[in-house]
Parts: C-alpha cells; sequence; structure tokens
C-alpha cells in the first residue's frame, strides 16, 4: 500500500493539486462508505482485479481498466470484490479553476468511466507516486503539474463506461449502414 497525504497548499493558487494520492495492490479489504462525501474531486483507476462503486443509488462493476469520479461533497461508496481484490490508483485533489474544466470537458457529476489507453493513466499515477515518495512536498509545482498529467489522462481517454459496453452493437450497427 503506498499513499501520501499532502499539506492544504490551496493559497498557491494551483490549478490542481492533491490532498492525497495512492496505489492500494490487493490490500485485505477496501470498503469506503463516506455518505457526505469528501470536500475534493476524487479519482480512481482500476488496474487489476474488480469492485463495485454505488453512485445515484445504482452499482456499478469494475474491472480493468475502468475508472470512478467522484465529485466534492457526492455521497461516496465503493469496494472491491472479495474474489478477484483490485489493484487500484486513487487521487483526491483541488484546484482554483478545476470545477468549471471538468464541466467544460463534461464532467459535471459523479461517474465511472473506462480508459481506451489505460497503461497512459497508470504511468502517470506512477509518475506522481514517485515524485511524492522521493522528494515528499517539497516540488509543490512538479506535484500539480503531475495531478494535471493524472486529470489530463482521464480526460483525453475517458469513454463512458456504458457506451464502452454498448460498443459492439455500435460497430454492429454501423456495418449495417451502408447495407440500408
Amino acid at each position: 500500500m503506498r499513499s501520501f497525504y499532502l499539506p492544504d497548499l490551496s493559497e498557491f493558487t494551483f490549478f490542481c493539486f492533491p490532498h492525497s494520492v495512492g496505489n492500494y495492490t490487493k490490500p485485505d479489504q477496501h470498503h469506503i462508505n463516506r455518505m457526505e462525501g469528501v470536500q475534493d474531486f476524487s479519482l480512481h483507476y482500476i488496474a487489476e482485479g474488480s469492485g463495485y462503486v454505488e453512485l445515484h443509488h445504482k452499482k456499478y462493476e469494475l474491472n480493468k481498466g475502468n475508472v470512478f469520479l467522484h465529485i466534492p461533497n457526492d455521497p461516496m461508496r465503493y469496494y472491491q470484490s472479495d474474489d478477484d481484490p483490485w489493484n487500484i490508483y486513487w487521487i483526491q485533489f483541488y484546484g482554483n479553476a478545476l470545477s468549471a474544466f471538468l464541466l467544460e470537458n463534461g464532467h459535471y457529476q459523479s461517474s465511472v468511466w473506462t480508459q481506451s489507453h489505460a497503461s497512459l493513466i497508470e504511468s502517470s499515477f506512477e509518475h506522481l507516486l514517485d515524485e511524492i515518495e522521493q522528494f515528499n512536498f517539497l516540488r509543490p509545482s512538479r506535484i500539480s503539474a503531475l495531478n494535471y498529467s493524472v486529470l489530463i489522462e482521464f480526460i483525453s481517454h475517458a469513454i463512458p463506461l456504458s457506451a464502452y459496453r454498448n460498443l459492439n452493437n455500435f460497430e454492429k450497427i454501423t456495418a449495417l449502414l451502408p447495407e440500408m
């Protein structure tokens, strides 16, 4: 388990900065239930294994390559599968322009996604974790840039989970269009 909690540096007005970041690889138990949510944005990426997240009174099964985003103060309940514990990366972050930026990019509510290029977001998480592990919070501008890297990889390669599951049907329909 790698996890880091950083001091509040909001007075520096970074575009984004992590409050906490971590990676749990097949923990014995991982069950989070915060009915009041947290004050920051929260992004979780499943690198291996499986689990569940509950959003908007609906339960979603999560697998390798899936991501879920929580907006501030939204109820938060997620947990790993007992049969297939996950390897999960997570980050809680804040920033002076994040709400507008996420809204502009279609992320206005807590939601579930899959990544078309999962290795890129995983690599970004690893770089951020390595930076904090090596330098603590002595290079806050570098930490902010690496937080942004995680965020932009998510946004650039995010596919709504429901669209991803229906991709085969979409491709079948598209193939039939010329005949129609």
